[in-house]
């Protein structure tokens, strides 16, 4: 499932409510909410892959199959 949010307080209910396997950012989120939504989804899920990609479509699945592959099952 994809949850895709546009706000800061989108992003940390989606976090708590859905628990999401991994969490992917894309060029458009600034830094201090980068840092602190990274801060919250370790805390909320722990191991999970964390992706930042601020390419085109072309590296997505690049970025998405190392984030698979880094991550402890």
């Amino acid at each position: 499932m994809s949850l895709g949010v546009h706000t800061d307080g989108a992003a940390n209910a989606a976090m708590t409510s859905s628990a999401p396997d991994a969490l992917r950012f894309g060029g458009g989120v600034e830094a201090s909410s980068r840092a602190v939504l990274i801060e919250a989804f370790k805390q909320a899920r722990p191991g999970r892959p964390i992706i930042e990609h601020f390419g085109g479509p072309t590296g997505l699945l690049d970025h998405l199959r190392q984030a698979v592959v880094a991550s402890p099952s």
